[in-house]
């Protein structure tokens, strides 16, 4: 992947599997839904933050 990638993915806390949020070669910014309760893993070579609906 390029230098600017971006991987989210969500894991289920009961080890169900994982489902890929979004992928890209290039900055992201956007919204992405997730499927439930779980765990989300940011794998990204720059700093990035995160803003939660209230």
């Amino acid at each position: 992947m390029s230098k600017g990638y971006v991987a989210l993915t969500h894991r289920s806390l009961r080890g169900e599997g994982e489902k890929e949020l979004h992928r890209s070669n290039g900055p992201f910014r956007g919204t992405v839904e997730l499927p439930g309760s779980g765990l989300v893993e940011v794998d990204c070579l720059v700093r990035w933050s995160v803003t939660l609906p209230q």
